[in-house]
């Protein structure tokens, strides 16, 4: 009769975990949360054994794990992750045989990978042999979840009692949790106990139900502890929990700071960080920045004992080592000679930075009032804050024009008749501040007519002064020609071939001049007749046989030029004698 009851069992578990199979095989079947026992570590439709002795019993812990296949999570089953939860609880209902009595068939899971005992106890009565207990029914969890209940199917496997216990109950956890380093876990940890006793019953336990542990701790300590006919033993777990990571920071260590951001000597940045839980930390090594930049961003990280790493904020380094450029300039202002300017002066400082631009230099700086010598200095600072002073300026001023000393030549506003000018002035320049240079006469003259002469000055520094003298130079007076020559536009009859003598005198005011010398030209040359129609003609009648040289007579105070006339008769002749100042005198004459 058992044995028909064993059989009908059998089969009524079988077709069970085929339904169940047939229940996971839909379109997600092999990612399907899985209902699993804890006898071994693995939720597979392999029937676990437990080995119990009849008069005993056995507790064996049940669970629902999240579908995978293969040891893989379900990425995208019908219902991602869990589906068992606080507001939609899972029911699995067990099938356990006769012969075996369940301290509960009826199970109820609110979260995934919570383990729920139950104690199955085996009458004295109970005929050795295996009794499959499997899944009934598997209901509630979030819509549309799916659940493979095969794995939760283990065989009691009843043996005889032994005659007597002498070894206490075997007690083993299990601690599920993500596990980080140095015996550290980074997630909440469940921790439950499996507590076996092949020989007796387990008569008392303690300790030794599921605990999740979801507060960071240094170190908590579970024990379990159960006994049996064959003694007390006991089992303990410590648990080191730390699902934060440390703190995390990046900071310059070394290097002078500048302004705006900016460092101006090579950087150490450094990483430092804590951890109030899995203490000490490990951070990223010292690094450094020795080279100029306008942004160098520096990462890092600190890791605690657990195992956790948190990475910092970036940090930027600005670094500048040099000073910008800076330069003085004078930029508005004449520019005069030998380093001088001669108007007023703007000096400016300018420069510039490759790195840390802009640049601010010293303001324009001004120089209004004469000066031999003033120095200006000024500095350029970049954004970092370096300076740089410039190389100093010295700045000579003269706006004064030199003054004009004159030596000799006509006085101004003098009067002279020609060849009693006196002879060319010179002139020599004054300066008190650039000292004078060179000084140069223009528009001297010994000619006849008013003359302007100008004294040019010049100083040191290019300034220019001038100084004017007006004077004149007057013409001789010539008197003559005189008898036997007409003048007034008479024209002289004269015969061909005669020598006439051309009497006449010369003046520089009341000064007679006697020197043949001032006598510049003599010329004769023939005119058309015709020229002279009208004028009153008159015979000459003094004739000389004397030779044709200039010479002054001392005795008749006057200069005579005898003419030979051409022997050329009807024709007629125009006269002209020019002195050195450039006045004349002429006659005409007609040969007959």
């Amino acid at each position: 009769m058992e044995q028909h009851h064993m059989r009908r069992t059998l089969r009524a578990l079988g077709t069970l975990a085929t339904s169940a199979v047939l229940l996971a095989l839909g379109s997600h079947a092999a990612f399907a949360d899985q209902v699993t026992n804890t006898i071994d570590s693995t939720p597979d439709t392999a029937l676990e054994i437990r080995n119990v002795v009849a008069g005993t019993s056995s507790s064996v812990g049940f669970q629902i794990l999240e579908g995978q296949t293969g040891g893989v999570t379900d990425p995208t089953g019908d219902r991602q992750g869990c589906n068992a939860a606080g507001n939609a609880p899972v029911t699995v209902n067990l099938s356990v045989p006769s012969g075996v009595m369940a301290g509960t068939t009826t199970l109820s899971f609110t979260d995934c990978g919570v383990v729920q005992n139950v104690n199955f106890a085996i009458p004295t009565s109970t005929i050795p042999g295996d009794y499959n207990v499997s899944v009934a029914s598997v209901s509630g969890g979030k819509a549309n979840s799916l659940f493979n209940s095969a794995p939760a199917s283990f065989t009691l496997r009843v043996g005889a009692p032994a005659p007597t216990d002498t070894t206490p109950p075997s007690i083993t956890p299990t601690v599920i949790g993500t596990a980080g380093a140095n015996g550290w876990y980074t997630s909440d940890v469940t921790v439950s106990w499996l507590v076996v006793d092949n020989e007796s019953a387990i008569t008392s336990s303690s300790g030794c139900d599921a605990v999740t542990i979801s507060t960071e701790t240094t170190g908590q300590t579970l024990t379990c502890a159960a006994t049996s006919a064959g003694g007390t033993t006991s089992k303990s777990v410590t648990i080191k929990l730390d699902k934060t990571g440390p703190s995390a920071a990046l900071a310059v260590t070394a290097g002078d700071a500048g302004e705006n951001g900016w460092y101006t000597s090579d950087v150490t940045v450094s990483t430092s960080g804590t951890d109030s839980i899995s203490g000490p930390v490990t951070c990223t090594p010292d690094q450094t920045q020795t080279s100029e930049t306008t942004g160098q961003e520096f990462n890092g990280s600190c890791t605690n004992d657990a195992g956790l790493t948190t990475n910092a904020a970036p940090l930027t380094v600005k670094l500048d080592k040099t000073g910008p450029s800076a330069a003085l300039a004078v930029t508005a202002g004449d520019a005069g000679e030998n380093g001088w300017y001669t108007s007023d002066v703007t000096v400016s400082t300018s420069g510039s930075d490759t790195i840390s631009g802009p640049v601010t230099c010293t303001s324009d700086q001004t120089q209004t009032t004469e000066t031999a010598g003033q120095v200006f200095n000024g500095s350029c600072t970049n954004d970092a804050g370096l300076s740089t002073n410039a190389a100093s300026l010295t700045v000579k001023l003269d706006k004064t024009l030199p003054g004009v000393l004159w030596t000799g030549g006509p006085a101004a506003g003098g009067t002279y008749y020609f060849g009693f000018v006196p002879s060319p002035p010179t002139c020599s320049a004054t300066d008190g501040l650039s000292g004078p240079a060179d000084c140069a006469v223009s528009g001297y003259s010994a000619a006849v007519g008013g003359h302007t002469m100008t004294a040019t000055a010049h100083d040191n520094a290019g300034n220019t002064g001038t100084d004017t003298r007006n004077y004149t130079v007057s013409a001789w007076t010539l008197k003559g020609f005189y008898q036997p020559v007409d003048m007034n536009g008479a024209l002289n009859m004269v015969k061909a071939g005669s020598t006439v003598p051309l009497k006449f005198e010369v003046f520089a005011g009341s000064t007679e001049l006697t020197d043949t010398a001032v006598v510049d030209t003599f010329k004769w040359g023939e005119v058309p007749c015709t020229d002279f129609s009208g004028a009153v003609q008159d015979d000459i009648e003094q004739y000389t046989s004397g030779q044709t040289v200039l010479r002054y007579d001392t005795t008749g105070g006057q200069f005579i030029q005898n003419w030979q006339t051409p022997k050329k008769a009807g024709s007629c002749y125009k006269v002209v004698m020019k002195t050195d100042d450039g006045s004349s005198i002429s006659a005409n004459f007609k040969l007959k």
